[in-house]
């Protein structure tokens, strides 16, 4: 979107855009007549990961999905984890970070419920929070390195783009699918909650979704190791993971050896 020839500006864009721009891909590509309908997969990355499973529901086109660091958990809870891992970062204390979450909880739940209801421009609960960030910014010295010293001032519109894609859940079309997914997780991802998106793969697997996952060891968001400045790899087995699951699906759909 917005690249080379493309149409669109990829700054203004929301979920829902990208998500009508991975239809238009899947609709397009299953109109091809070179392509055979019947095997075409999703490959997300990250944030694709949360959208992937509405694409596919919505097109009933989509055989598979491989998702690559991304989660199945709502966008606001790894929002919060990223954030919690930003603050940490800055030299926030982990019982510090956790206060910043809640009060991060606090203002985005303003910005979207301000979005829909004008009335909260201004009043009691604008300042109520603005209150208590003045309360972290006397208890923790270095909070204004983090985060602003009040409410970002009453935009509705941009309120209510932020609200657009932090209440997104990938939630209701994972349990509409009936197809393969396999989730690819870094074992020390700072930007995605590792353990509870597993935890929330585990209790789709119960419930017979056909859902797998596996978590690197010793890599973060990137899967990648570093040897040296300059030279970069995938963690050893990720690419052979997306080879062999990707090649088993497209067996199963075919029927017959891959050649």
């Amino acid at each position: 979107r917005g690249v080379a020839s493309s149409g669109g500006d990829f700054e203004s864009a929301l979920y829902p855009d990208f998500i009508a721009d991975g239809i238009a891909a899947v609709d397009y590509i299953a109109g091809r007549a070179d392509v055979d309908p019947r095997l075409i997969g999703l490959y997300a990355v990250s944030e694709g990961a949360w959208l992937a499973p509405e694409v596919a529901a919505r097109t009933g086109k989509v055989a598979f999905i491989f998702n690559k660091v991304g989660s199945p958990l709502p966008v606001e809870e790894c929002w919060l984890w990223e954030v919690r891992n930003e603050y940490i970062e800055d030299g926030i204390s982990e019982s510090e970070a956790n206060e910043l979450v809640d009060l991060a909880r606090l203002r985005w739940d303003y910005y979207r419920d301000a979005a829909a209801d004008p009335s909260l421009a201004v009043g009691p609960r604008r300042d109520a929070i603005n209150a208590a960030i003045a309360r972290i910014f006397e208890q923790i010295p270095n909070a204004g390195e983090v985060i602003r010293s009040e409410l970002l001032p009453y935009d509705q519109q941009g309120h209510a783009d932020f609200a657009t894609n932090s209440a997104y859940d990938p939630g209701p079309f994972i349990a509409r699918l009936d197809i393969p997914m396999f989730y690819a997780f870094g074992e020390h991802d700072v930007n995605v909650p590792t353990a509870q998106s597993a935890a929330a793969l585990d209790v789709l697997i119960e419930g017979g979704k056909n859902v797998e996952y596996r978590v690197f060891a010793g890599v973060g968001h990137s899967l990648a190791t570093w040897k040296g400045a300059l030279q970069f790899g995938y963690v050893p087995g990720f690419l052979d993971v997306l080879d062999v699951w990707t090649a088993a699906r497209l067996h199963e759909l075919q029927g017959s050896s891959l050649h």
